[in-house]
């Protein structure tokens, strides 16, 4: 009985074992070709508009880091900024309620420096950008741009678009900051409201624009196209 057992068992394993030998692959069979990943795919029929945009969005990945960057420096001189300004008015250490506010606000001439740089850094790309773009004589419109001219027209509007309005909001800081820093150091060197008058003032012109916007609308004229109203419901 023993021996039957052993040898049935025996059996059953060298069965077992046989399918699992049948399922491995052979090293002599060729794999199957690996899928393409999203870096050799192409993603334009045009090798250059394809190469113009990975430009792009390998600029988009640095930018989108730069802000995050300028996101944590901005955190960091805001918390210096509230402590100078706290050991200003604490006197801790003693004497340090004689220091002058414009060495107080330094944290925000820093800042401000370094955002008109960067802005400025902007305003050059653009014009690095639109300077590839030459229009052939007579082009009155941009019918003669390629796909990859579009883009870099598209990255040249968005980089100058963006250092012209960190450019604006930098000066409007770095004025109502000076002001700020006028009025704490002497408090009869200028009314109050002076302190304010940038903020006025831009948002008057953000009034002003968008008056002239909705002043500038119209409705559609009949040339303008063959589009008739829809009928009641029920006609």
């Amino acid at each position: 009985m023993s021996c039957s057992r052993s040898s049935a068992l025996a059996t059953g394993r060298s069965s077992g074992a046989a399918p699992e030998s049948e399922s491995e692959p052979s090293e002599s069979e060729p794999s199957a070709p690996s899928a393409p990943s999203d870096d050799d795919a192409p993603l334009h029929p045009d090798p250059d508009v394809s190469r113009e945009i990975r430009r792009l969005v390998h600029a988009q990945a640095l930018e989108l880091r730069s802000q995050h960057r300028r996101a944590i420096l901005s955190l960091l001189f805001r918390v210096l900024q509230e402590l100078l300004i706290v050991l200003k008015l604490a006197d801790a250490p003693p004497g340090a309620k004689d220091m002058s506010w414009w060495a107080v606000l330094a944290p925000v001439w820093i800042y401000c420096g370094a955002q008109l740089s960067i802005a400025a850094l902007m305003c050059l790309a653009s014009q690095a950008l639109s300077a590839q773009l030459e229009p052939p004589d007579g082009a009155t419109d941009d019918s003669w741009m390629s796909d990859a001219d579009r883009l870099k027209a598209a990255a040249a509007s968005e980089a100058g678009a963006g250092g012209v309005a960190a450019c604006c909001t930098c000066l409007c800081v770095t004025l109502v900051a000076a002001l700020v820093a006028a009025k704490a150091q002497d408090a009869d060197a200028l009314p109050a409201i002076v302190i304010f008058a940038p903020l006025l003032a831009a948002l008057g012109c953000c009034w002003c624009c968008t008056c002239v916007l909705i002043c500038g609308f119209r409705p559609l004229d009949d040339e303008d196209g063959d589009v008739e109203a829809p009928p009641p419901p029920g006609v």
